[in-house]
């Protein structure tokens, strides 16, 4: 999600850069599939990645650092990691998954993500297989748990979930962007210091509960106003063609954070 701030300040000034830590580029990982036979005795766990393999997709490479950091856990732990990029397509992500759960050689572990809320239909598929599953990021909305009940409850391969708090997440970069705004007195003529969101999409867990965050801080500072949202599909060049249709926003000052 990205906030951005904005307000024609009296006289032209330069919002300050912030230094990014170096970080190495994260690599694309190849989907390479399993050997049917191995006989190392290692743990081997296969992971459907929503996201783009492309390091120079616009997107962004979030995705690509989520698959790194894992390859990097596997390297530690002497375990098989086989990584299936779905390029953004929720349709291929559940074709990869079906996929997996047909070998007849299964991995010992899946790990899938809630993505266009497909995930139910992921853990239930492997969950038929005997494949141990597992979520990652995006649990399930609150309808799906009525429907898919707790982890080992009527899944007893769905092992459990690993999920940030988005909501917090949301809050608090919303408020660092705000009180910087604050800070460099970026209030328009009304009194008001003026915001657009772009978020991921509309029906992504870590999205929603991202913009929920966002709602959270405004309901706190009454002298901000959200103008106008949008869906940027996790897109960053979607995100600056809605930015640019914003009127006045190419010849404002901003603070923005992508989130």
């Amino acid at each position: 999600l990205l906030l951005a701030s904005c307000a024609r300040p009296s006289q032209p000034t330069q919002p300050s850069e912030t230094p990014k830590p170096t970080q190495p580029e994260p690599t694309a990982t190849e989907s390479v599939s399993l050997p049917e036979q191995t006989d190392t005795g290692r743990m081997r766990v296969t992971f459907i990645n929503p996201g783009i393999s492309d390091p120079n997709d616009p997107t962004g490479g979030f995705w690509l650092s989520v698959s790194a950091f894992m390859e990097a856990a596997a390297e530690d732990l002497e375990i098989d990691l086989e990584v299936i990029y779905s390029e953004r397509d929720h349709i291929l992500m559940m074709q990869q998954a079906e996929e997996v759960v047909s070998r007849e050689n299964l991995p010992d572990y899946l790990i899938v993500v809630n993505e266009k809320l497909a995930a139910d239909v992921m853990v239930q598929a492997a969950d038929a297989a005997g494949l141990k599953v597992f979520l990652l990021l995006n649990t399930f909305t609150d309808e799906q748990m009525d429907e898919m009940g707790e982890p080992r409850e009527k899944h007893p391969n769905w092992i459990g979930s690993v999920i940030p708090n988005n909501q917090a997440a949301g809050y608090e970069i919303a408020r660092a962007v705000i009180e910087s705004a604050l800070d460099a007195n970026m209030l328009a003529e009304d009194g008001q210091l003026h915001i657009v969101a772009i978020a991921g999409d509309a029906s992504t867990p870590a999205s929603v509960q991202r913009l929920d965050g966002l709602n959270q801080i405004l309901s706190e500072y009454p002298n901000v106003q959200l103008d106008q949202g949008f869906y940027g599909e996790w897109s960053r060049e979607k995100s600056k063609e809605q930015m640019r249709a914003k009127s006045g926003i190419s010849r404002s000052v901003c603070r923005s954070s992508i989130f």
